[in-house]
């Protein structure tokens, strides 16, 4: 089937996964060279459905995904994710997960970036940031899981820190919401990730993308670890 795109748009009216009618906006209409039939993508229906969420909830459409995997409940202690790597990581799998089900380019989601401590998503650092301002998100420097108080000038410890993510009651409530509308089978996809990755070692992850990524290989030489030192760049 050859399809033509033209420079008509359309809004097409259809049921969400709990069976309640929305309308999704302009989506972009193709003709069937043979027949003349005007039709519509999947892929546009997709990446219209992220649109109307983001919209719905004030957020970017990468922010979708970052919340639902900070919700994704896989029996680990509050919203959290520890470790700044583990989000990284986790996000990359979640992308490379959904390429594999809806193909590529199908989901608007943050691109990657190849890093010495691997692929990295090109957005999150920024996106946490604005989160963090909106009171979505709480991101804190913390020591074997607990906050540090203080500001940079008090934390002059060789001590091991990490930058650690967790949901406020209000980014609970709106990724509570956004994640009964995600499509169970993205649900399932960002469950499972988490599942495998969350208590998984910085070494033993770098192999684990190595072996399932080959591509990264020679790229990702470094363990996504964070020190002090990195923090107070």
């Amino acid at each position: 089937m050859l399809l033509r795109p033209t420079e008509k748009k359309t809004n097409v009216e259809t049921l969400d996964n709990q069976n309640k009618e929305i309308i999704l906006e302009d989506i972009p209409i193709y003709v069937e060279e043979e027949s003349g039939e005007e039709l519509v993508s999947l892929v546009d229906i997709l990446r219209a459905d992220e649109q109307r969420i983001a919209k719905k909830y004030n957020i970017n459409i990468y922010n979708i995904f970052e919340l639902a995997l900070l919700y994704a409940d896989v029996k680990q202690r509050g919203k959290c994710i520890k470790q700044k790597y583990r989000f990284n990581k986790m996000l990359f799998y979640v992308y490379k997960k959904f390429e594999e089900e809806y193909g590529e380019n199908v989901l608007i989601f943050d691109g990657m970036k190849i890093a010495e401590k691997g692929p990295i998503p090109i957005h999150l650092k920024e996106d946490m940031i604005k989160l963090q301002k909106e009171g979505i998100l709480d991101v804190f420097l913390a020591r074997s899981g607990k906050k540090i108080p203080g500001s940079k000038e008090d934390w002059k410890s060789k001590k091991w820190i990490s930058i650690d993510c967790t949901l406020t009651n209000k980014g609970e409530d709106i990724a509570r919401k956004i994640w009964s509308e995600l499509d169970p089978e993205m649900r399932e996809i960002i469950i499972e990730v988490k599942e495998k990755l969350y208590y998984m070692k910085t070494g033993k992850l770098r192999k684990k993308v190595h072996k399932e990524y080959p591509e990264y290989k020679k790229s990702f030489v470094l363990n996504d670890e964070e020190t002090f030192a990195y923090l107070l760049k």
